[in-house]
């Protein structure tokens, strides 16, 4: 199944505005809508020092290889354990990471997309 994350910036009103326009719509008839997941940084800052570049390399090894330990992926980017080890912990705090059912780490995604407003 794909499975398109959309990353972006912006503050908690905007979320729950956003949520508030879709409930709205719902209630007067308009349909229910293609269910969206998505992330919501507070700035750009925050965005980039979640996703540093050797997060990103993360992410694209474990989408290439699939599910994998903590360990092994370790192994396969020439890293330490520990410092892989927490970057897969903030990876999933955020979501952009997830767990098998018996522990091993993936991810879910088959996009990301990123929408940045350069203006308020």
């Amino acid at each position: 199944m794909k499975r398109k994350l959309k990353m972006g910036i912006g503050k908690d009103r905007d979320t729950a505005r956003g949520f508030i326009e879709t409930w709205q719509g719902v209630k007067q008839g308009e349909g229910l809508y293609e269910p969206e997941e998505r992330i919501t940084f507070e700035n750009m800052q925050t965005l980039l020092s979640i996703l540093t570049p050797k997060r990103w390399l993360i992410l694209e090894t474990l989408k290439k290889q699939g599910p994998a330990s903590v360990r092994s992926l370790a192994r396969v980017l020439g890293r330490d354990y520990k410092t892989v080890h927490t970057s897969i912990k903030i990876l999933e705090s955020t979501g952009l990471v997830e767990r098998t059912e018996d522990g091993l780490v993936m991810v879910p995604w088959t996009t990301l997309v990123a929408e940045v407003k350069l203006a308020a």
